[in-house]
């Protein structure tokens, strides 16, 4: 696992003990696991749940990086987690059980490795939020979601999870 210091500085004050599929939400962060990886005719790694929804072209990227990323990317469900305290500890526990899920059904597929950021919205009363994204390592081929944001954040592996 990499992660920034912001990222360190919130990873300290949330507990991680036992998240599991129940952290997560009714809906397609519940079920994308299970439908798996697909591997596409140029090598691009999509989650399957993930690239039926998906709407952009792969023509519009000059990488196979910059088009999983996108197809592989969403915000994390975060409508039904309450305003305050408990908030963002549910939403990096809901994040760590949906990016360590679909980390281990990609298993086999190739080095698959999972982002999370995690920041404050842009409203006028600012609020914990959180986006996910998956790519393959590619040798030559740099991630385009790095560690020097503003915000948190973080990068696991299909070897980071147990």
């Amino acid at each position: 696992m990499r992660c920034n210091d912001a990222m360190r500085a919130l990873l300290a004050d949330v507990d991680l003990a036992g998240v599991s599929e129940a952290d997560l939400p009714a809906g397609w962060m519940r079920t994308a696991a299970g439908l798996g990886w697909t591997v596409e005719a140029d090598g691009a790694v999509v989650a399957t749940a993930l690239r039926a929804t998906y709407s952009g072209l792969r023509s519009g990227f000059s990488d196979l990086v910059g088009y999983e990323g996108a197809v592989n990317g969403r915000s994390v469900v975060d409508y039904d987690l309450p305003e305050g305290a408990d908030r963002l500890n549910l939403l990096v526990r809901r994040s760590w059980a949906y990016v360590t899920g679909m980390l281990a059904a990609a298993r086999g597929v190739g080095a698959v490795v999972g982002f999370v950021g995690v920041g404050t919205s842009a409203t006028e009363q600012p609020f914990w939020e959180a986006h996910v994204t998956f790519w393959v390592e590619r040798v030559g081929v740099e991630g385009y979601f790095g560690l020097s944001s503003g915000e948190a954040g973080l990068v696991l592996g299909v070897g980071d999870v147990a």
